[in-house]
């Protein structure tokens, strides 16, 4: 006789657990919705491959000679051409979006402002979307120092800040981080914000004591102290 305690089970049933019925009723959404991840991820290889690369080729291609022009100090040569290749401008319109693209940037804003043409280098490094921790840090401390030869205090404060916390931890920190918080107190002494002036300084101090800007920073810690 059968245990009358276990119930009959009919033969070839199943039981699912939430997840399994929300599954299987929703099978084909499934499907898609896996399908197009696959796709977006093949669909990313492939233009890496095919327009991201060649792109990238192309653009170094027709920089390479406006790059050597900057690196050997023809300026005038790199800003506006020998007459038969690409300028650092001609890169930066033609091949927006690349490497190439972001270091003509960064160049032609270095040689701008070395010429004194601050409004032009700002715009320049504005366009200037370098990859890497250390490289975005010096172009931001570059756009700082364009500021506060506009006379834009405020701006620049903001700008040497974002630097500095930028620079916290990366592989130059060390060097990087220092120098734009002294930038930075230098400029709150400049708008009379004494606070966030002491703050950068001690900063330097007390996090950086290695670094070429502390003896400079003690000095003005102390000023502001007896001020």
């Amino acid at each position: 006789m059968a245990d009358q305690n276990i119930p009959n089970a009919a033969p070839n049933t199943f039981t699912a657990t939430g997840a399994e019925k929300f599954i299987n009723d929703n099978r084909q959404r499934f499907v898609y919705v896996i399908g197009a991840v696959i796709a977006v991820i093949v669909l990313s290889i492939g233009y890496d491959e095919f327009v991201v690369q060649p792109a990238n080729a192309d653009a170094n291609e027709d920089m390479w000679r406006a790059e050597q022009y900057f690196m050997v100090d023809s300026t005038d040569w790199a800003l506006n051409g020998d007459g038969l290749s690409a300028t650092l401008q001609d890169v930066m319109d033609e091949h927006s979006g690349t490497s190439a693209a972001a270091r003509a940037a960064y160049e032609m804003g270095l040689i701008l402002r070395g010429e004194g043409d601050f409004a032009g280098a700002l715009d320049a490094f504005n366009e200037s979307d370098m990859d890497g921790e250390i490289l975005s840090v010096i172009v931001e401390i570059n756009r700082g120092d364009c500021m506060v030869e506009l006379g834009d205090y405020d701006a620049a404060l903001r700008t040497f800040n974002a630097a500095a916390k930028s620079a916290t931890g990366s592989n130059a920190g060390g060097y990087l981080a220092p120098l734009a918080l002294y930038k930075s107190a230098v400029v709150a002494m400049e708008l009379g914000n004494k606070s966030s002036a002491s703050a950068s300084l001690n900063s330097i101090v007390k996090d950086y004591p290695n670094s070429p800007q502390r003896g400079a920073a003690e000095g003005l810690a102390a000023a502001l102290g007896n001020g």
